[in-house]
Order: structure tokens, then sequence, then C-alpha cells
């Protein structure tokens, strides 16, 4: 990251997506910036609103009459930007503050929501509410795809007396955003004129959260006043500069995440950007794309947003995440314990001892704290209605959310055709796509993106997130009746094609898909729920057909693959089924195939396994193999201590550990 910020910083120029030109002449050095803020100077050009302002003294930038630089500084480090109101700055480059690497020809947009997809990111899309909003159903925010918000606690009256105001709303927001699974953070409105005042608003903040835990950071917010005159309109960029670095350290003591709020006006006059870079952006600006050459974490791009639970325009706001980064940051604040319980997805009927568990309650709640698991996997003993499926769901989510760093996957196998836990229930009130050999047996692609955006839509209303779909196996055997009709056909490219569409449509609806059964299932004739399932190939063959959808989906960059159960002789030298295998994990899937994504099991209460292992064996070996993530162990508890122990006397690597952990905290970036 460093080593782009610097090239950018040597560029000459930085194209914002053809509709910004961002000029930074290499070879000139950072004018001195006065310590107090001068008022834009107006240029009259005859352009009403378009009419360009050009500032005198705060950033060594002199102005010539038409609001263009004067000649004598026209070798300077400049760039131009334009405001809510369309008027257009002129500014010099502070080439000692920290810029973004982003490429802004990755923002997307459906029309409301953005999203930024570039390699190595993901980003959520959130909101900022105040009293203003009114009453909020917070609910109806979460199920339009609303993952954070960050709610106004208070703010200081810009009058000359300065009162510290507490938002009427502030609990209520929280309480009701929290309630529906919708991350929180907050934010005050500064108008501090010195140190003492940012300290005593931080203090404020920090009273008004006592007894409140925070998924999101606190946040500066000190902004001009256009409207009136304000008591901080005489302090200069030096002092609002102490002021946020004041209060971001008293937040930051008192264990908070501290953020400064900014527009590029704000920028460029009002802080000496450069000393506060240690500290995370989040920037407000209404173009089609950000125009700041800063770095930023958190983009507000609208003021105009409309969602329903809200009456009246919202701000939308984007989060741009870096996945290496946050991820690192996120496994350093776990225990071990914490790690080990995330390797593992189990049924809630084994986390509670309720057989057929239908909802929640404190069985539920005091499991996950105990056993804060990384994923939940539900079947259809647990489905029932769509009400009662959501509450189970949501109350999963959340419990999991207070017990771990990260929330639990919330997993279901759908399939479609016969492997249909949902809609494979008529109460479910849901259609049912129909068998994949059918939709195989058209040569359609379109038809597998529809049935996977089908069922990626149902399953996301519903509260899950990850599906152990599509089957990517390929028929080969005639004879098999495992896969047959779950199947999208007996040739490799078709498979494939079909496979990686039908992923398409689940990602799309924000559902992980989950490429299976790896090394592929098509060619046994035998069932591994039963016992042994053996392929009699060898490696070459494999590449030559089963193996073939699996090495397109890691070209594609698929999330997860599933291990199944087979095993392979004339590959391996044994009998070890492929998910405990070594050989076919860390060496042909890791190594061999160049797969650097997420690994799980497929069930290891299949007889497969347990017809040789005990639980606490079976994921030990599979960790060992390679895999990431264990599904559904026998026994699930003795299977956690098992891998436990086994971590604390180091036959399971502490490094080892942190990379299967990383690969589970990157997929759950991209999809939770």
């Amino acid at each position: 990251m460093q080593a782009m910020k610097n090239k950018i910083r040597k560029n000459v120029s930085l194209l914002l997506c053809g509709c910004l030109i961002i000029s930074l002449l290499s070879g000139c050095g950072r004018q001195e910036q006065t310590e107090e803020n001068t008022e834009p100077v107006v240029s009259e050009n005859g352009k009403g609103r378009e009419e360009t302002l050009s500032y005198n003294g705060t950033m060594g930038l002199s102005a010539s009459g038409n609001g263009a630089p004067a000649e004598d500084n026209a070798d300077l480090n400049m760039f131009s930007f334009r405001d809510v109101y369309g008027v257009t700055y002129q500014v010099s480059f502070n080439e000692l503050a920290d810029v973004h690497s982003y490429d802004m020809s990755c923002l997307t947009t459906d029309g409301q929501f953005k999203s930024y997809e570039a390699p190595g990111y993901t980003s959520r899309v959130g909101i900022d509410v105040s009293k203003f909003q009114g009453d909020i159903d917070w609910q109806a925010v979460k199920e339009q795809g609303i993952s954070y918000a960050f709610i106004r606690v208070g703010n200081r009256g810009y009058g000359k007396e300065g009162t510290l105001n507490t938002d009427g709303k502030y609990l209520q927001n929280i309480e009701g955003a929290k309630a529906a699974g919708i991350d929180v953070g907050v934010y005050f409105y500064s108008q501090a004129v010195s140190e003492e005042e940012a300290l005593e608003e931080a203090e404020y903040v920090l009273k008004l959260l006592e007894g409140i835990e925070l998924d999101y950071p606190v946040v500066y917010d000190a902004e001009y006043v256009i409207e009136d005159e304000a008591r901080t309109d005489g302090v200069g960029a030096g002092q609002f500069t102490k002021n946020t670095i004041a209060f971001c350290e008293r937040i930051e003591e008192a264990g908070y995440k501290p953020v400064i709020y900014a527009t590029m006006k704000w920028e460029a006059y009002a802080l000496k950007l450069h000393e506060v870079n240690e500290y995370e952006k989040w920037y407000a600006d209404y173009e089609e794309f950000p125009q700041t050459p800063y770095d930023f974490t958190y983009w507000q791009y609208t003021n105009e947003g409309k969602l329903e639970g809200i009456e009246g325009p919202v701000d939308l706001n984007l989060e741009i995440i870096p996945i290496e980064e946050r991820t690192g940051e996120i496994l350093q604040g776990m225990t071990k314990e914490e790690k080990v319980a995330q390797l593992f997805i189990v049924t809630p009927d084994a986390l509670t001892g309720n057989t057929g568990l239908k909802a929640g309650g404190e069985a539920l709640k005091q499991a996950l704290a105990e056993y804060p698991v990384g994923g939940v996997v539900y079947f259809s003993g647990n489905i029932e209605t769509p009400d009662q499926t959501k509450a189970l769901l949501k109350e999963t989510w959340l419990d999991s959310k207070a017990a771990a760093v990260l929330p639990a996957f919330l997993a279901v196998d759908e399939e479609g055709g016969s492997v249909a836990r949902v809609a494979g229930n008529p109460a479910m009130e849901t259609e049912n796509v129909g068998d994949m050999a059918d939709i195989g047996a058209t040569r359609d692609e379109r038809k597998a993106y529809e049935a996977g955006k089908t069922i990626g839509e149902y399953l996301s209303k519903l509260g899950f997130n990850l599906d152990f779909a599509p089957d990517a196996d390929v028929l080969t055997n005639p004879e098999n009746t495992v896969v047959k009709k779950r199947s999208f056909g007996a040739e490799p490219e078709l498979v494939s094609d079909m496979a990686l569409a039908y992923m398409d449509g689940l990602r799309e609806a924000n559902v992980a898909g989950c490429l299976k059964h790896y090394p592929g299932h098509g060619a046994t004739a035998a069932d591994t729920h039963e016992g042994y399932a053996y392929i009699e190939k060898d490696l070459e063959q494999l590449k030559e057909a089963d193996l073939i959808p699996f090495i397109r989906g890691i070209e594609e960059g698929v999330p997860v693959i599933m291990v199944g159960h087979i095993s392979l002789p004339k590959v391996t030298g044994d009998e070890m089924p492929a998910s405990l295998s070594g050989k076919m994990i860390g060496d042909i899937l890791r190594t061999d195939l160049g797969y650097d994504g997420l690994v799980i099991t497929d069930a290891l209460n299949m007889g497969a396994v347990t017809k040789q292992y005990n639980s606490e064996e079976a994921c030990i070996l599979a960790l060992s193999a390679g895999a990431d993530m264990l599904l559904m162990p026998e026994d699930f508890k003795s299977a956690y201590s098992g891998v436990l122990k086994a971590v604390n006397e180091g036959r399971i690597s502490e490094e080892a550990l942190n990379e299967a952990v990383k690969r589970i905290i990157r997929v759950k970036l991209q999809y939770l």
C-alpha cells in the first residue's frame, strides 16, 4: 500500500475516471501553511455558481483576477475540486499527507448504492443519521442491504455560548440499529475553538457512550457553518488540527477508534492534513467520484438517499475495505480459543444439544458465547416457516456478533431440485428452481445464473449468507446415483460454465457460493454418506475432466471450495479420504492448482469418516492436510477440545491456525 502511495505522489497527473484531472507536478515542495484560515476571495467571471474561487494565504496559494493561479505560482503542485454548490476551487497538493490508491474505475452503482470492486478490496454500504430522520424502522433498513450506521450522539452549538447538546434519538437509534444487526458507530458535531473545548467534547461523548459497545468508530465532525455566523469562524487550520488531535487522542485512550470527518474544502483549508495521517478519514463529496487525492476509508457520496423505514432523504456512505490490512487487524485481536472456534461450522442442534432447534433463546446465546463458532448450518428440521426461519437466523446472527469479533456464517445446503432445505418445504412458499441436470441440459448459462440468483435472493431475505452450492461434479460415471440429478452434466466445460454462472447469481444476492465436491464426485459409484467412495483415476486423468470445473473456479477466484470424502488410491497411494489428505489438499489443491481461498470439508459426520476416525482425529487430520473449516464433526465439543489441545501442543502450528483463520476472515469481510 505504501509503495503504491509513494508511486502516486510521483505521478505527473492523476485521472479520476475521466471527470477530474488532478495535476501532481513532481519536483515542487509543499509551501508553508499559515496559522489562520482565510475566507475565499470570489473571482467575478459571470458564471454564477460555476465561478472559480481562489484562496490567499492558507496553503501558500495566490490568485489571479480570473480565479486561476497567479503566473508566478504556475508551477505549483495544484489540483481542482468542486463543492456541493458547484463552485470550483484550486488548491495546492499537500505532499506530506497520505494519499489513496483507489482505482475509481472500480466504483459501481445500482442506481442508489455504490460498491467498490477491485482486487484486494471489498466494500460495505452504510448510512448516517440523527434525530432529524425521526423514528426509523431499522429492520427495514437492514433488509435493504445497509451494513453499518454512524449515529449522531450530540453536537456543540455554533453560537457564542457553544452549548453541548445530546441528540434526542441517539439511544433509540443505537438500540434499534443493533437489534436489526447493523454495525454501529457514532459521530459528534464539533464547534470547538480550542483544544480544551475539544477535550470537553470528547468527555461528553464518552459519558454518552457509557455501557454501549460500538462496532464502528467514534467520528469527530467539525465543519464550516455556511448559513450563519459561527463561533469557529476565526479559527485557523493550525488550531482546528490541534482540536482534532486532542479529541481523537482522548477517544483512542478510552478504547474507541477515532475517525475524522472531512470535506475536500475542509481537507484543503481547515486541517494540516499531514499531521493527522494516523487517523482514518470519513470523506464527504457528492460528485460522481471522490475528488480528493488523500486517503479515506469512508465516502459519504450523497445526502439524497431514499430508504424504506426512513422518512425523507438520508446520507449514504461507502466503506472501502483493504482486505489484507483489515484481516490482520482482526486476527491480532483474537484469542487462541476464538481462532479454534472459528474453524467449525456446526448445526444449532450440536451447539445447544436440542434436536431440531427452531428458535433461539438462552441456550443458543450461551452456547455461542462459550463456542463462538465460525458458522452455523441449518437443515430441514430447523426450517419451518419464513417468519420462524428469519427469527432464528436473526437471533443467531446477533448472538454470534456479541460472542465473536466477526459474526457467523449462516449456511445451508440449497442446490435446488432434490437438495433444497428451504424450497423443498411447502410451508416456505419458495420456488424450487429444479434439478441442475435439467438446467445443464438446456446448455444455457443464463438459466444457471438465474437459478443461482433466485436461490441467493430468497436465502438472503431469510438471513443466510453461505450456500453449499453449486455442485461442480462432472458426471463421468453413468452409474452414479449420488450426484446424477445434482450435476450439470458429463462435459467438463459445460459444468464449469454452468457452475460459475450459478455462483455469479448467488454473488449478485450477496450470498457466498461453494464449489463442491473437490476433486469431483461424478466418477464414483458409492455414497460417502455411507462409507468409502473410490475414484480409480490418476492425477492426469482427473485433470482431463473431474478437476476442470475446480481449476476454472480457482482462475475466477471462487471464495469457497468444499472437499469431499472421496478416496483416490492411484493419486494418494492409500484410502485416505480427500478431505483428510495432505496430498489432495496441500499438495494438489493448494500448491499444484494454486488455490488460496477458503477450503471446507464435507460433513465430517458422514460414514466415510466416522467409520475410520473419531471426531478429534478427523478434525486434526483435515486441518493438517490444509483444510480451513470443519463441517459438522460427529462430536463437535470433543473435536473443538482436541483441536485446541493439538494447537497448544504444537501438533497444529499457530502459523497454520492463523492462515486458516485469515482465509475465513477474508470471505466474511466480503459477504457478511
